[in-house]
C-alpha cells in the first residue's frame, strides 16, 4: 500500500486496530416452455422480495454524504465535488445510476446532502464513531436540516413524524482522509447509535452507516452502501473469494496500488440476492434426483439483457427431494453487455450453488466460508474466480456442496446460439445427455433451398455435428448441407441448390437426412425427406453499375439480388461473382479493390450454380491507375496535461524511494496524411533538469508509449524542474517533437 506522508505516523498508530472488512452480477433470460415464472408459492419458499431490510427495497432512499478529514488536515486528498459525483453523479460511473441499473430501475440513492467539512480533531476510525461524528458535524457545521426526514413514523399510527429518523428514512455514509482507511470500507449496526444534532428537533438513528476511505474503489462504494439496504445483504465472497467480480458482495478491494487506477471496476450483485430484493422474478425448474434411467430434461435461454425486468429472470433449479432451501441459479453474464457489468471477467453461463437457512437467509458451507455461493467452472470442482461456462464446454455432472455429492443433474453449454447476446443450454436428470433425433410420424416435405428444422435432444459433448442429405433409391448420392443453426432442441438446415438437386425434378423425390458428429463415427438419426425442384433463379446487379470508373485504390461494391419462385431469395453460398474464369466472391453483398481486378476493362458476371439454366447478370466496369502520391508533411503534436511551468507536491512514498509525486501525461498527435496517430507510435521521454555550473544537463528519468503515461517524480525542498518530451512518428517517418517543464516540490 501507498501511504500519503501527511498520514504515515497516525496510520502506524492505529495499525492495531482490528481491521475493517472491505468487501458484482447481471442475469436474466427468455421466457421459456420448461422453466415457468415464480409461483406466489415459490416467490415465498425461495424468498423472493423478502430479505430482512431496514425499510426500503424498493424506491429512493435518503443518503447524507460527509466528506472529512481526521488528522485536523483542511486538504482532502480529493475535492468534496469528486466523491459528490461519485456517488449522486452524473458522470459515468456514479452509485445512484449504478443501483438503478441493478434493480432494474426499482431502487436507488437520493441525494439528501454532500457535504465537505474539514478541518477537525483525530477520533476513533470505528464506523459508528463515524457514523455519529457525521450526523453532528453535518447539523453543526454543515447546517443540514434533519427534521424534513421524519416521514416514516416508526411505525405509528398513518406514519406521522415520530420525532426518530431511523432506517428507511436516511441513510448516512462517510468518507475520510486517514491511512487506515485509504481503501477501505465498513457497514456497520448502528444500534447504540441516536444523535441529536445541533439545530434539529429529532433523533437521529440510522441503524446502518457506512464509513469509506479516501481512496476506496467505486465497487466498495456500492457494497458498503448495499449493506446499508437491509441486514439480509450480506457479504458473499465464496471458496477462495470465487464470487470475487461476480457479485457485488463479494470482496471487491483492489490488491494492486494505488486504488484509483482500480476506482472504476464495475459488475452486478449476484442474482440469489437480486431475487431476495425483488429486483429479479426468478423462473423455476423442479427435478426429482430419483430418476435414474431414461432422459428428463429440457432446453432453456438465457439472455443478459440485465435492465428488461419484464424480460428475464434467473433461472433457479432445485430437487424436489432435497427441498427448497439447496438449489442452483443459473445466469447469463456478458462484460461486452455494456453498462456497470462490463468487468465481469467472462462471458458464459454462470451457476451459483445456494443453501439457506428456513428463513431463506444464507448458511455457511465447510471448510467454513463466510457465505455459501460457489461458482462452478466447467469441472465442476470449486476454483478462482475468472471462469464461467463457454458455450463449447460440454456436459457436466453438478454436485451438491463442498463434498461433491452427486446431484445426478447433467448440464450442457449450446455449441451454437443465434446471437452473441443469447446462450442455449440443456438439461436432464438421471443420465447424461443422450443426442438423438426425434423423427416425425410423417415425412417432412420441402423446396429446394427451402430450410427446413429436425427436432431432437442434441447432446453438446460431440461437436462439429453434420447433416447429410442421401437420395433413396441413389447410393452414391450424398451431400452435406449447410447448417444455418443448432440450438439445443432443434437443427435448421438450408436445401441448398446444388447440382444435383437442380437437375430437371419430377414433382417431388424421397430424400433422407441424416445427422452425425463430424467424423460420422456417432450416427444421430434420420428423417425422411420429400423434396420438390424449384424454378431457375433470376438474379440482378445493383453494383456497380455498368459503364462505372474506377481508381486501383477503390473500394467496389458488389451488390445482387436473386429471387427463385416459391423460394425468395437464394442463399449466400449459392451465388457468385466472377470476372472471365475467375471467382471473385460468393455471397449477395460483397466487397474487392480495384487493385485486385488490375488496370484494364472488366466484365463482372453475378450468377449462381444452377446448371439448368445459368441465370446471371452482367456489367462492364473500367479500373484505372491511382494519381501519383501527396508529398508527405510533418505530423503534429500536443501536450494536454500537464500544462508548462505547472507545479506538482511530493506527498507520496513506498517507503523506499523518498517522496514523489505521481502524475499522468496525456497529449494527442495528428498527421495530414495518416490522421490520428496512436500511442504506439509515440514517444515519452521525461529528464531531470540539473545545472553544471552554469550549463543545464538533463538526466534521463523515464520514457514510454503508454497513453496517459504516468511517472514518479521526485521532488526536493526548493523544487525539482523537468523536461517533458512528447515525440511523434507518422507513416513516412517524419518526427516531430514538443516539450514542457514541469517542477514537483517537497513541503520540508
Amino acid at each position: 500500500m501507498f501511504f500519503s506522508r501527511k498520514f504515515l505516523v497516525l496510520s502506524l498508530i492505529l495499525s492495531i486496530l482490528t481491521l475493517f472488512i472491505s468487501c458484482g452480477g447481471g442475469s436474466n433470460s427468455d421466457s421459456v416452455e420448461s422453466a415457468d415464472p415464480a409461483t406466489p408459492e415459490d416467490e415465498t419458499d425461495f424468498g423472493y422480495g423478502t430479505v430482512d431490510n431496514n425499510g426500503i427495497i424498493n424506491g429512493e432512499y435518503p443518503l447524507l454524504m460527509v466528506a472529512t478529514s481526521v488528522n485536523g488536515s483542511s486538504k482532502p486528498y480529493k475535492d468534496l465535488s469528486y466523491y459528490d459525483n461519485l456517488v449522486f453523479g452524473p458522470d459515468f460511473p456514479n452509485i445512484r445510476d449504478y443501483f438503478l441499473e441493478i434493480s432494474n430501475g426499482k431502487f436507488t440513492y437520493s441525494k439528501a446532502a454532500a457535504l465537505g467539512i474539514y478541518p477537525q480533531p483525530s477520533w476513533s476510525v470505528d464506523t459508528a464513531t463515524g457514523v455519529r461524528f457525521a450526523v453532528e458535524s453535518a447539523g453543526e457545521l454543515g447546517g443540514f436540516v434533519f427534521d424534513s426526514y421524519d416521514s416514516k413514523g416508526g411505525g405509528t399510527e398513518g406514519n406521522e413524524p415520530d420525532g426518530i429518523i431511523s432506517a428507511g428514512e436516511l441513510a448516512v455514509m462517510y468518507t475520510q482522509n486517514h491511512d487506515f482507511y485509504y481503501m477501505n470500507g465498513q457497514a456497520d449496526v448502528m444500534d447504540q447509535t441516536c444523535v441529536t444534532p445541533s439545530g434539529s428537533s429529532v433523533q437521529v438513528c440510522p441503524g446502518y452507516g457506512a464509513g469509506l476511505g479516501i481512496a476506496t474503489s467505486f465497487t466498495t462504494y456500492a457494497h458498503e452502501l448495499a449493506h446499508l439496504i437491509g441486514s439480509g445483504v450480506k457479504d458473499v465472497y465464496g471458496a477462495s473469494k470465487v464470487s470475487f467480480e461476480y457479485s457485488l458482495m463479494g470482496p471487491t478491494m483492489p490488491k494492486q496500488e494505488p486504488a484509483f487506477e482500480y476506482e472504476t471496476r464495475l459488475y452486478h450483485l449476484d442474482p440469489y440476492l437480486k431475487m431476495r430484493l425483488g429486483w429479479l422474478e426468478p423462473r423455476v425448474i423442479e427435478f426429482d434426483s430419483r430418476a435414474v434411467s431414461g432422459l428428463v430434461g429440457g432446453c432453456e435461454r438465457i439472455n443478459e439483457a440485465q435492465r428488461a425486468f419484464n424480460g428475464g429472470q434467473p433461472i433457479i433449479m432445485y430437487d424436489s427431494e432435497r427441498g427448497k432451501n439447496e438449489y442452483y441459479i443459473m445466469e447469463y453474464r456478458n462484460p461486452n453487455s455494456g453498462g456497470y457489468d462490463r468487468d465481469v471477467p467472462s462471458q458464459g453461463l454462470g451457476v451459483w450453488y445456494v443453501k439457506t437457512d428456513a428463513d431463506n437467509n444464507m448458511t455457511v458451507i465447510p471448510p467454513g466460508d463466510v457465505t455459501n455461493f460457489l461458482l462452478f467452472p466447467p469441472d465442476g470442482t470449486r476454483k478462482s474466480a475468472g471462469i464461467l461456462w463457454q458455450k463449447k464446454d460440454g456436459v457436466f455432472t453438478l454436485p451438491w456442496t463442498v463434498s461433491g455429492d452427486p446431484s445426478n443433474l447433467y448440464l450442457g453449454v449450446g455449441y451454437l446460439y443465434p446471437e452473441a447476446s443469447f446462450l442455449d443450454y440443456e438439461w436432464a436428470v438421471g443420465g447424461p445427455l443422450v443426442p438423438r433425433l426425434e423423427a416425425e410420424d410423417t415425412t417432412i416435405e420441402a423446396r429446394v433451398n427451402d430450410t427446413i428444422t429436425i427436432k431432437g435432444m442434441f447432446g453438446v459433448a460431440q461437436f462439429g455435428r453434420k447433416v447429410t442429405l442421401h437420395h433413396a433409391d441413389n447410393l452414391d448420392y450424398s451431400h452435406e448441407l449447410i447448417v444455418t443453426s443448432w440450438k439445443c432442441d432443434e437443427i435448421e438446415v438450408q436445401m441448398q441448390a446444388t447440382d444435383y438437386l437442380l437437375r430437371p425434378l419430377g414433382d417431388s423425390e424421397e430424400f433422407v437426412l441424416r445427422v452425425y458428429d463430424e467424423s460420422e463415427a456417432y450416427y444421430l438419426g434420420e428423417q425422411d425427406v420429400l423434396l420438390s425442384g424449384s424454378a431457375a433463379p433470376v438474379l440482378t446487379i445493383n453494383s456497380p453499375l455498368d459503364q462505372a470508373h474506377y481508381r486501383e485504390s477503390d473500394l467496389i461494391q458488389l451488390q445482387g439480388e436473386s429471387f427463385q419462385e416459391g423460394v425468395g431469395r437464394l442463399y449466400d453460398g449459392n451465388v457468385y461473382w466472377a470476372t472471365g474464369t475467375s471467382i471473385l466472391r460468393t455471397g449477395h453483398r460483397e466487397t474487392i479493390f480495384g487493385s485486385e481486378l488490375g488496370i484494364g476493362t472488366h466484365v463482372i458476371l453475378f450468377g449462381t450454380n444452377s446448371h439448368a439454366s445459368r441465370p446471371n447478370d452482367v456489367v462492364t466496369i473500367y479500373v484505372e491507375a491511382d494519381p501519383p502520391e501527396e508529398v508527405n508533411s510533418a505530423p503534429s503534436a500536443t501536450i494536454s496535461y500537464p500544462t508548462n511551468n505547472q507545479t506538482f507536491e511530493a506527498d507520496t512514498s513506498d517507503g523506499n524511494n523518498g517522496w514523489y509525486s505521481r502524475i499522468s501525461f496525456n497529449g494527442a498527435a495528428w498527421d495530414e496524411e495518416d490522421g490520428y496517430i496512436s500511442h504506439t507510435n509515440t514517444q515519452w521521454n521525461i529528464s531531470r533538469i540539473v545545472m553544471n555550473g552554469n550549463v543545464e544537463m538533463l538526466v534521463p528519468v523515464a520514457s514510454g508509449s503508454n497513453s496517459p503515461f504516468f511517472a514518479n517524480l521526485p521532488g526536493s525542498c526548493g523544487g525539482t524542474r523537468y523536461l517533458v518530451e512528447l515525440t511523434v512518428t507518422d507513416s513516412g517517418g517524419l518526427i516531430t517533437t514538443v516539450s514542457i517543464e514541469i517542477t514537483v516540490n517537497l513541503f520540508c
